[in-house]
């Protein structure tokens, strides 16, 4: 068959090639979008790269073929392709992340009347169910708007004015809608708007993102780690650049002068393992081995995310002002666990059910500690 204007195909392997290829895309933006800190923002770009790039990606199908039903079958494979890698990526971070088993933990602990096996299966089907709603939607999304941009495409099809080209196997598409010159650079100047803000919208996540790592390069640089503590020297310094100033505010916000006072924390034991309210653990001072200071110093109990956690005895720090209980050879024992241990309760630092933190806080320290001579004893795990 001999047919004017260049070969458009809008067959299976065109719909499959296509949507292959721009679900991949759109599954590693998805990734990248959910590693950035919740909030309002991340809810923002995450739906407009979506509606924007399956709007999008309608357009581009039906401009090649001058089909509207392969922008949106190209919409359709996008979509299914990218919300399997939005899925599985989910599945994992679910999978390791370790909160679902806190919040079980937590929730088996209050006492309710459903059993911690019954719960689990109930938040299982919950993620199930929640995972199988956003393929179903992201599917509606790609096939819905795959069909408003090929509509949009279709009046930007120009009519064929190339020579003659044989091709047995192609069927040619429908004439193209009639379209003024005016309103053609109409919908020339949408199509240029859309690829402007998708454009916006992925350099905006690649800037967040690299400004991410940035500032947790800079953040880890800045730390120095000995028996499982974490400290860090160079913070509150007026003199510091940008980059380390970000750095201390994502990881020691508010924080003063070391002079003034000085931060360790700890999130894994001696012998770095997670601290979890599933262990208990010991914090030993040997004699002459408490945090040397002209005031005083604290530790304290938190969530991985710095926040206090409710605990019935209502204590969420101990100190050299909150009576603690020396040893007969002067040393000073720390219990952190979850219930109180006998004979020891001064000494005790509650421990919530899932993963912790803990916070050394020391004011107007020792010269030991500005020169980096002290360190912090182990936190063991006991057994």
């Amino acid at each position: 068959m001999h047919e004017h204007g260049t070969v458009r195909r809008g067959g299976a392997a065109f719909i499959w090639k296509w949507g292959v290829i721009c679900g991949a895309v759109l599954g590693a933006i998805q990734i990248i979008i959910s590693l950035l800190s919740p909030g309002s923002l991340k809810t923002i770009i995450d739906v407009l790269v979506w509606l924007v790039a399956f709007f999008v990606i309608g357009l581009f199908a039906t401009r090649q073929t001058g089909r509207v039903t392969t922008g949106a079958l190209v919409g359709l494979v996008a979509g299914l392709i990218g919300g399997l890698i939005a899925v599985i990526f989910a599945i994992v971070q679910i999978a390791t992340n370790g909160q679902v088993t806190q919040a079980l933990n937590q929730a088996g602990q209050r006492g309710g009347s459903l059993s911690l096996g019954v719960l689990h299966t109930i938040v299982i089907v919950l993620i199930a169910l929640s995972l199988i709603v956003t393929l179903a939607l992201e599917l509606g999304l790609g096939v819905g708007l795959g069909a408003l941009g090929g509509l949009v495409g279709r009046r930007l099809v120009r009519p064929a004015t190339s020579t003659p080209v044989a091709d047995p196997g192609w069927t040619p598409p429908s004439p193209p809608l009639p379209c003024s010159p005016a309103r053609h650079r109409a919908w020339a100047a949408l199509l240029n708007l859309a690829f402007a803000v998708l454009g916006i919208l992925a350099g905006a996540v690649l800037a967040i993102l690299t400004a991410g790592l940035l500032i947790n390069a800079q953040a880890n640089a800045m730390q120095t780690t000995t028996n499982g503590w974490n400290i860090s020297l160079q913070c509150g310094k007026a003199s510091n650049g940008i980059l380390l100033q970000a750095a201390c505010a994502q990881t020691l916000p508010m924080v003063n002068l070391p002079q003034e006072a000085v931060y360790w924390t700890a999130t894994v034991d001696g012998a770095d393992q997670t601290l979890t309210g599933g262990h208990n653990y010991l914090l030993h001072f040997p004699p002459g081995g408490l945090p040397p200071n002209q005031a005083f110093w604290s530790l304290t109990m938190t969530n991985t995310q710095g926040q206090m956690v409710a605990n019935p005895s209502n204590r969420y720090s101990v100190g050299d002002r909150s009576g603690l209980v020396p040893n007969t050879d002067g040393s000073i024992d720390i219990y952190i666990q979850q219930a109180a241990p006998a004979g020891h309760e001064a000494n005790w630092l509650p421990a919530p059910g899932g993963y912790f933190k803990l916070w050394l806080r020391v004011y107007q320290p020792g010269a030991a500690i500005l020169s980096g001579a002290y360190h912090v004893p182990p936190i063991v795990e006991v057994h």
